[in-house]
């Protein structure tokens, strides 16, 4: 893969984050004005896209655990970007402390029992994923796009309708708070978070320190 490959460009790169934002959230499937601002700073100073990515869930975990009812966008993952980016110049020993996978965790074992899952999605993820660990320019780039897809086509396909009605019940104290369309945003956003956490394994906390090893 040559510099000129897909995910080379800053524009490439601000896509990747566009859209796991979006998979995320879900509604809107733009930036606001600010939120671009931010990111484009944050790609000129060279911050890496899988840090940004992995904010971005590790922000829409806590939110969903405290049920935060304003919107998720870049603004609020900003000190979570900062805290990453000091963690990344750590010694080794202390991210080996923060580890969130378990012990001998290996990318190819992930990828190959994924690709043996009797789950087509899961299957079809692995055999992608596969694909692309020998890859060594934007492997994880990559990678992290292939999550992002499976998340996308595992939201098509899910039943919808249930999910959002096991958070619109979490969220029922706040509904006398909250506009029609802050509401649904609300209850879109811990559906698609539930649904996440039933594929662990492709989160991108996982996945960036599997790649690591």
């Amino acid at each position: 893969m040559t510099n000129d490959s897909p995910l080379s460009t800053k524009q490439d790169r601000a896509e990747l984050v566009r859209a796991h934002l979006v998979m995320v959230r879900g509604g809107a499937p733009f930036l606001s004005p600010i939120d671009s601002k931010i990111l484009l700073s944050w790609l000129d100073d060279g911050v890496p896209v899988p840090l940004i990515i992995e904010s971005i869930e590790a922000v829409a975990a806590k939110r969903t655990k405290s049920r935060v009812t304003t919107p998720l966008n870049l603004n609020k993952i900003k000190s979570t970007v900062k805290s990453q980016m000091k963690r990344r110049m750590a010694p080794a020993k202390a991210k080996r402390k923060n580890s969130k996978a378990p012990k001998n965790f290996s990318a190819p074992a992930l990828f190959l029992e994924l690709s043996l899952s009797s789950n087509p999605l899961h299957r079809a993820t692995g055999e992608k994923l596969i694909a692309v660990h020998q890859d060594d320019d934007n492997k994880l780039n990559l990678v992290l796009q292939i999550a992002r897809e499976f998340h996308e086509k595992a939201w098509e396909e899910c039943d919808q309708s249930e999910l959002k009605g096991i958070a619109s019940e979490e969220l029922e104290m706040f509904r006398e708070v909250m506009s029609e369309d802050r509401w649904e945003q609300a209850v879109e956003e811990i559906a698609r978070d539930t649904l996440r956490k039933r594929t662990p394994q492709l989160t991108a906390a996982i996945l960036c320190e599997a790649l690591s090893k």
